[in-house]
This record gives C-alpha cells, sequence and structure tokens, in this order.
C-alpha cells in the first residue's frame, strides 16, 4: 500500500506485484546527529529499490550510517574550511588560510594545535575555531659591501632579518650581473642591488637596496721606482724625502704614463706646494695641516682620481 512509513514495519502485498521502496537522506536524529543511507539489502545504493512481492514473507532492509557535525569558524584575518557531516570514526581535514597581512596561530576547541591543515577524529559532533594575528614587518638588512675594482673576483652577498622567509637577489642598475647571491662586476660604475625576502609565519615580505661604486684599477708610481696600486678615487699615502740641492722635482705617473701630479720640496720655505701636471690653471694645495707635517717629516695624504689625460692630486688632510 502506498505511504510514508516509520520503520521498522509490516506491510500486506500480493505476490508478484512490484513496489518501489525509497528512503529520506540524510535523517536528522539529534542536534549534529544525523543518519545517512548507505544500501538495502540487495547491495542498491541508490535511496530507491524496485522489488517484487514474493510469494513468502520476505524483510527488505535499508542500512544507514551515522555522521556527526563538524562546525568551524574563523577569526579575523583568515578564513577555514567549511563544517559539514563527517560518518563516525572517520577523520576531517580542516586547513586555515590567512589573508594578507595575517598568519595562522592555532586551532581552537575540539582540540587546541598549530598544524594547518590539522587531522581531526570525527567521534560526536564538534566544533573548531581557526585563530589569526597580524604579520609584523621585518627589517632587511644588507651586509656591508666595499668598493670593487674592474676584473675583482665575483664575491657573494647577503640580506638578513628576524624572518626565515627566502631571500632573492637581483641587480637593479650598474654594471654587474648575479646568480644566486654571487655577484660579478662587468665595468665601472655604480651598482644597485635589490633583495626580496618572501612572508614567513609571523613577518611580511621585506625588501632592501644597497649600492657600491666599481673603478678601475689605478697605480701611483714614484721616478725613483717604487709603486703602489690603489682604486681611482681612493686615498693614497706617499712620503716625499728632502732632496739634496736648492729644488727637486718628483713626477707621479699614471699606470698608462700620463703625468698625475708633481710634487716640489723647497728647502727655503720647508713646504711642498702640489699641482696638476699640464694643468697650470688648476694648482693644488695640501691643507695648512698637512703643511705642517710635511713641514717635520715630508709625509702627506692625497687624494687621486682618474682623468683622461690628465690626473690631479688633492689634499685630503
Amino acid at each position: 500500500m502506498p505511504g510514508t512509513y516509520t520503520t521498522p514495519v509490516t506491510l500486506l502485498w500480493t505476490p508478484g506485484n512490484s513496489c518501489t521502496l525509497s528512503v529520506v537522506s540524510p535523517t536528522a536524529v539529534a542536534t549534529g546527529t544525523q543518519l545517512a543511507f548507505a544500501q538495502w539489502q540487495d547491495g542498491t545504493t541508490a535511496t530507491s529499490d524496485k522489488v517484487t512481492a514474493p510469494s513468502a514473507s520476505a524483510v527488505y532492509t535499508a542500512s544507514f550510517t551515522t555522521e556527526y557535525q563538524l562546525t568551524t569558524a574563523a577569526g579575523t584575518g583568515g578564513s577555514i574550511s567549511a563544517g559539514v557531516y563527517f560518518a563516525a570514526g572517520s577523520n576531517a581535514m580542516i586547513t586555515a588560510t590567512p589573508s594578507a597581512g595575517y598568519y595562522f596561530v592555532n586551532f581552537t576547541g575540539a582540540t587546541t594545535s598549530t598544524s594547518n591543515p590539522l587531522t581531526l577524529p570525527i567521534n560526536g559532533p564538534e566544533s573548531i575555531t581557526a585563530n589569526f594575528v597580524t604579520q609584523i614587518a621585518p627589517t632587511l638588512i644588507f651586509a656591508p659591501i666595499s668598493s670593487q675594482l674592474v676584473g675583482a673576483a665575483p664575491f657573494a652577498v647577503s640580506a638578513t632579518s628576524a624572518s626565515n622567509g627566502a631571500v632573492t637577489y637581483a641587480v637593479t642598475s650598474g654594471p654587474a650581473t648575479i646568480a644566486d647571491n654571487v655577484v660579478t662586476v662587468t665595468g665601472t660604475g655604480t651598482v644597485v642591488l635589490a633583495a626580496n625576502q618572501a612572508a614567513s609565519g609571523n613577518y611580511t615580505a621585506a625588501t632592501a637596496t644597497t649600492s657600491f661604486t666599481v673603478g678601475l684599477p689605478f697605480t701611483l708610481g714614484i721616478s725613483t721606482g717604487s709603486s703602489t696600486s690603489v682604486a681611482a678615487g681612493a686615498a693614497a699615502s706617499f712620503r716625499l724625502v728632502r732632496p739634496v740641492g736648492p729644488l727637486a722635482a718628483h713626477t707621479y705617473l699614471a699606470s698608462d704614463r700620463s703625468p698625475i701630479a708633481r710634487a716640489v720640496w723647497s728647502p727655503a720655505r720647508r713646504k711642498r706646494a702640489v699641482r696638476a701636471a699640464g694643468t697650470p690653471d688648476a694648482p693644488l694645495h695640501p691643507g695648512p695641516s698637512a703643511q705642517r707635517r710635511s713641514a717635520r717629516s715630508g709625509w702627506g695624504r692625497y687624494r687621486c682620481c682618474r682623468r683622461p689625460r690628465h690626473g690631479r692630486a688633492e689634499s685630503v688632510s
């Protein structure tokens, strides 16, 4: 007889007649608990099953499984996978996803855990909350890089912060290339490097830049034969030895043999005068302290820089 029944129920059928059995699934039985249809006794898994009444009594059974509800919630700064019903005794996989500028702290509720994703056994109705906090901006700092010379060997650079995020490097501008964190200079000028650190844990992403100069090798030679190599624009210290006689001069030569400067010792005045060779309109003089030092010992300190045809020496006293 057609109708809706609550099981178990006994019905009278005429042998040979067909009948369609169906069930309602899922069926709530308590707060957070429901029954979900599994199959009929003949193995049919559809909620409806068409059968033919036999000539003798028969039992038709619908099997159900118990399911429990998992309720999920997310605090400010992120989201959590949706809560659904899970079969009793199964495991629920829960994932928390922080929003930009936040990081995941932990799960609380049915359990307290910092694991993400979290595997939670379902043995009854459960609820769980994902918690987030605002990320901190780390300070990314480059290790100091000194001035370099053309032809220098490749060298490694580094930038660090309190974060464990991966750091990548790039040449923003200037005569250099970089592979991973190893820099190779390719010419003269100013090189600007950038470091980019990925967000990690409670730290946001961070960036930093630094720069260094690349110059040509430069040789400052004394006519007596001794010489030393310094970078263009770097300071060079040398000593003028008081000569014998009323006047003597020492000419300093660049590596390309072009005159750089002439230093003249005057015994009568007991001090030096320095001028740029070939540039009489640009005389150079040591400062007062350099003059006093030269009067006592003949020591001087000058800054040398490369010019196309003429060099110059400047006092750095």
